[in-house]
């Protein structure tokens, strides 16, 4: 009876040790979730509560051709407030820019895009993507106005198969849009083998590339473009990328065949819409590569 009663004791004294134990814990860390809620939380009922904080806002002076950014370098030089409006209507884009990013087609892996032209199934791949844009350009009601490739065979193949279809010239064979390496990928893979030299001067080029064809309308420009980019895998995914203000490593997360057709859409205002990303449900599952 005596060691039921010691047992009994002590017992006690170990939930009373407990108990405290835990209405310490409980105090310190409902001190600190209330410190927290305090200095970093501010209820905000005009919020969704589930949205995402510490995200950057979007940058609608990304091109440099905000109507305030074009006119903005004559104020302070005596203009008037009426004559600075004026500069600023004349500075505002009116058309949207419809940008088409076109995969070359396969061609032989055994060679460079710089050597090589397409395969018999590259040119089938083409000729299935123009049918394919003809189909687009219906539906809206629509004629292309350029094409514009990589300064290499392959591209230039692929940019001759088109016009003949679209009806368009190719306007432009630019060095900008050759392929290569833009930055190193995030998460990096043992896939991708390139000197830093080889890497500075890509990355720098084909930034250089974006930054002449991704820009909002001229205000010149009065209706809207249907304008086509030939070029290959790598330059097209870090267009997207940029042209949506994703990081840029992350460029290497898409897979885009041979053919496969994407398109980026510039309004006036700077905003920017993905429309289609590395579309190539058109094509046989026999003429699918990548």
């Amino acid at each position: 009876m005596r060691g039921f009663q010691n047992l009994l004791s002590k017992s006690k004294v170990w939930l009373t040790l407990g108990a405290g134990v835990g209405v310490t814990a409980y105090t310190l860390n409902r001190s600190r979730i209330n410190a927290w809620c305090e200095s970093e939380y501010v209820f905000d009922p005009n919020v969704p509560v589930n949205l995402p904080t510490g995200y950057p806002k979007w940058d609608y002076d990304w091109d440099k051709r905000q109507p305030y950014t074009l006119a903005g370098r004559m104020q302070g030089k005596g203009e008037t407030e009426e004559k600075y409006h004026e500069l600023l209507e004349k500075n505002k884009s009116k058309a949207v820019r419809n940008i088409y990013l076109i995969r070359v087609g396969e061609y032989d892996e055994n060679k460079s895009a710089c050597e090589s032209g397409l395969t018999q199934v590259g040119r089938e791949q083409v000729a299935l993507t123009a049918k394919r844009l003809n189909e687009m350009a219906a539906q809206r009601n629509v004629k292309f106005n350029s094409i514009s490739s990589a300064a290499v065979p392959v591209a230039k193949e692929t940019a001759e198969i088109l016009q003949k279809n679209l009806g368009v010239k190719c306007t432009d064979s630019d060095p900008l849009l050759q392929e290569g390496c833009p930055s190193y990928p995030e998460p990096i893979t043992h896939s991708i083998s390139v000197e830093p030299k080889q890497l500075f001067q890509d990355g720098s080029r084909i930034e250089a590339g974006f930054r002449k064809y991704f820009h909002r309308a001229d205000p010149t420009q009065e209706e809207d473009s249907f304008e086509v980019i030939v070029c290959d895998a790598n330059v097209i995914r870090y267009f997207i990328c940029r042209a949506m203000q994703f990081p840029s490593q992350a460029w290497l997360r898409m897979m885009l065949a041979h053919g496969s057709i994407n398109v980026i859409s510039i309004n006036p205002r700077g905003g920017v819409v993905l429309r289609a990303v590395g579309e190539s449900g058109f094509l046989p599952p026999n003429k699918l590569t990548a």
